[in-house]
């Protein structure tokens, strides 16, 4: 059953801070973990109501590259620590908030945000993910979803970025599995 934010996609590519005369996308990072399953960590946002799920994100900070900021939100959000980079994708994604999302962020001046997106195999333990005993939390649950599962079940305004997001994933991690004699996985 798809997510509905009740906003209209906008999504597309970018580079990092993208300015419209007064108005600007937030710049962060978009964090892709899979298992070996090449299923992905998504949690249910504590703050939205609709029952979507997201893959961790974040802001990045003043003076921070945006691997260490991605880094540092997988933490904050999951406590996981146990990853290692497989892939990031050179476009940065954006997509627009719809007006209700942006007032209760509070800046008026921006209108969404665009995401530098990296791809991380997840090394750790099942019990090493933790949404719920973290300083800040942001998901109620966390589960692990197939990647072309995933863009339905996101709030729309994110879909066409998640749509883009997953389907490069999803190439780069199929190019990446062994193949038998007949060439195929």
């Amino acid at each position: 059953m798809p997510c509905n934010g009740h906003a209209r996609s906008l999504a597309s590519s970018s580079h990092q801070n993208m300015n419209q005369g007064t108005r600007m996308y937030r710049r962060g990072v978009g964090i892709c973990v899979v298992d070996r399953f090449n299923r992905a960590l998504v949690g249910k946002r504590l703050d939205d109501p609709t029952g979507c799920w997201q893959m961790p994100q974040g802001g990045i900070l003043d003076g921070e590259n945006p691997y260490d900021a991605a880094l540092r939100e997988l933490l904050e959000e999951t406590s996981v620590t146990s990853v290692s980079l497989v892939d990031e994708m050179e476009q940065w994604k954006s997509y627009r908030f719809p007006p209700h999302r942006a007032k209760r962020k509070g800046a008026e001046n921006v209108v969404g945000q665009t995401h530098k997106w990296f791809l991380f195999r997840f090394t750790g333990e099942e019990a090493d993910v933790d949404v719920h005993h973290v300083k800040e939390r942001e998901f109620s649950q966390h589960t692990w979803m197939h990647l072309h599962h995933l863009p339905p079940q996101v709030v729309d305004y994110k879909r066409d970025v998640y749509a883009a997001v997953c389907a490069e994933f999803s190439r780069k991690l199929a190019d990446m599995e062994p193949r038998n004699d007949e060439g195929r996985p």
